[in-house]
Parts: C-alpha cells; sequence; structure tokens
C-alpha cells in the first residue's frame, strides 16, 4: 500500500474536536427543528418559504460537513482515485466551501426576497415562481462557481499531495495567482454588498411610506359639512384615491432579521477571509488546511449557519407563535407531570 503523506501535524485531540462538534451538533438539530416549524408554519409567500426551508437545509449540511473535516482529517490511499480524492476533495475541503457559498447565496436571496415583495409588490405574486427557479438555479451556479477553482489550488503528484506549489505545477500555480482575489471578490464582498443594497432599499422604501403616511394625515382638513350633522351634505367631486399596494407584515419583521443575517455573514466570514490574506503576505503565515488554526476559522465561518435558525425563527411571526406554543404546551405537560 503506498502511504499519502499526512498533511497534518498530529491527530485531532479530543478536547479540541467535542469543543466545536457540541456546538454543531446543536445547530444541525435547531436547523432541524426550525425546517419543520416552516413547513408547520403558515407562511402566504411560497417564495419565503422555500428559501427558509433551503437555508435551513443547507446550513445543516455546513455544520455536518464541519464536523467530519474536524474529525476526519486524513485517511490512506491505495489508488489514484483515492489519492486525487485525498488530495483534491478532502485536503481542499470543497464539499464545506460549496456549502458555505450556497448558504451565503441563499441569505441573499432572502434579504433581496424582501425587495421583490416591498418595493415590487405590484408584480411579486405574479412571478413567484420565476423567482423560486431562478434563485434556485443562482444557488446552486454560485456554489459551483466558488467551490470548483478550490479543487486545483494543490496538486497530486505520484500519489502526494503538492500543496507548496511552484511554476513547475502549471495548472495549479495559474489557479493559485488567481485565486485569492477571486475569493475575496465574489466569496466575501460580493454577497455582503449585494445584501446591503437589497436591505437599504426596503429600509429606504419603508422610511418613506411611513413618511407620507404622516404627510397624508398632517395635511387632512375636516370638509364644512363634517360639522352639519343635520343637512344634506354635497361634497365636491373629488380624484379617485389609489390605495398602496398590501405588504404583508411579515416582510417588515424579515427586513429587521435580514439585519441580523448581514452581521452574521460579516462576521463569520472576515475572519478566514482576513487569515487567508495573511497567508500570501511575506510567508509569515501558512493557511494550513486541516490545521487545528485553520479548522477554527471554520468553525467561525460555521456560526452563522448555528445563529440562523434563531434569527428566522425570531423574524417570522407564524414560526415565533409557533414555537412559543409548542413550548407553553410542552412546559404544562412537564409541571403536570412533577406536580
Amino acid at each position: 500500500m503506498v502511504q499519502h503523506r499526512a498533511y497534518f501535524s498530529g491527530s485531532p485531540s479530543f478536547e479540541f474536536g467535542i469543543s466545536f462538534t457540541v456546538p454543531l451538533t446543536l445547530g444541525i438539530l435547531s436547523n432541524i427543528s426550525i425546517f419543520y416549524a416552516i413547513c408547520s408554519a403558515t407562511i402566504s409567500s411560497r417564495l419565503t418559504a422555500w428559501l427558509l426551508r433551503v437555508q435551513a437545509v443547507l446550513d445543516a449540511i455546513c455544520c455536518l460537513w464541519n464536523i467530519v473535516f474536524l474529525w476526519i482529517r486524513q485517511f490512506a490511499v491505495s489508488s489514484f482515485i483515492e489519492a486525487w480524492i485525498q488530495c483534491h476533495v478532502w485536503r481542499t475541503q470543497a464539499p464545506y466551501w460549496i456549502s458555505v457559498a450556497m448558504s451565503t447565496c441563499n441569505l441573499v436571496w432572502i434579504v433581496w426576497n424582501c425587495l421583490w415583495a416591498t418595493v415590487y409588490n405590484a408584480t411579486y405574486k405574479r412571478h413567484e415562481m420565476a423567482y423560486i427557479i431562478w434563485t434556485t438555479f443562482g444557488t446552486l451556479t454560485y456554489g459551483m462557481v466558488i467551490g470548483i477553482p478550490t479543487l486545483m489550488i494543490v496538486h497530486l503528484e505520484n500519489l502526494d499531495c503538492v500543496t507548496t506549489i511552484t511554476p513547475n505545477q502549471t495548472t495549479a500555480h495559474h489557479v493559485i495567482s488567481f485565486h485569492l482575489p477571486f475569493w475575496i471578490a465574489f466569496h466575501y464582498l460580493l454577497p455582503i454588498v449585494v445584501m446591503l443594497i437589497g436591505h437599504f432599499r426596503v429600509i429606504c422604501f419603508f422610511r418613506s411610506s411611513e413618511f407620507k403616511q404622516s404627510s397624508d394625515n398632517h395635511d387632512w382638513k375636516p370638509t364644512w359639512c363634517s360639522y352639519l350633522h343635520d343637512k344634506e351634505c354635497h361634497p365636491d367631486k373629488q380624484e379617485p384615491v389609489v390605495l398602496p399596494y398590501f405588504i404583508d407584515p411579515l416582510f417588515r419583521s424579515l427586513t429587521i432579521g435580514s439585519q441580523c443575517l448581514i452581521c452574521g455573514v460579516i462576521v463569520a466570514h472576515t475572519f478566514d477571509t482576513v487569515l487567508y490574506i495573511m497567508s500570501s503576505k511575506d510567508g509569515t503565515y501558512s493557511y494550513a488546511v486541516g490545521s487545528d488554526v485553520q479548522l477554527i476559522s471554520v468553525f467561525v465561518t460555521t456560526l452563522n449557519s448555528i445563529v440562523n435558525p434563531i434569527i428566522v425563527a425570531l423574524s417570522v411571526p407564524s414560526i415565533r407563535h409557533l414555537i412559543i406554543t409548542k413550548l407553553s404546551v410542552l412546559f404544562t405537560k412537564c409541571r403536570c407531570l412533577f406536580c
């Protein structure tokens, strides 16, 4: 059997592994719970319900892959296929980063869903199915675009995974040369900027609507006939009033939750991105995939997936009421059991 060169220093300690596995397991359970809560709750928008369910699934997958890469850091190989998987898939943690990219993209759609349901409310229901199709396609495409280049930042040579790339490894060398700016621009900056733009537009819409409503109430004055209760009133003809489109209160509440989702993405992605940038500066720091330091940064990134179901539960009124009802029933049963 040809032994593959270990790219990790030592095996993971039990204390290190369990300290991250516990919150990650709680993240999986919370995402499963919120998935069933979304299915049970009444949400008028099909697109909103779809995006929230997809988010719960993707966040649970992110937590699961984090646990897998935390404990299974290396395995022996005896064939080219096994060595290729070890090097290009396991060494680069590609399944995890594809899941993270898809989760981040779906968060962008959740924020922009509030934009479509408020600013473009007149056509929201008409185009809802198209939104579902295109957001799903966009999430899958974005995950592949972000994840596939990571497969090529290493080089397999004689069943040995080469991570210190030189110009002799032509393909990996070319990929490495553009991967850092590509990662910063498309994995880090692009989702954050797009989310901020969509969220800012929704905030401006609500502020404008509130200001307009306040101005209309302030400018209203009673007509002369409002004081005459005993005589027939013949008010002047007025132009028909155009009523505004009804906006589900869900989206106002979800807009508030979007602020927390955006903050979570910024905090979670910044730590790992900064470490990755540091590894390219003068070689003073090495971004060793699978090392304890790198796995800590991966866990910080996954914290976003652990916190998201809590934000969703608090942001969607129907889910919040459902959870409160379930907890009240559970508390009553427990009290009756021990009393």
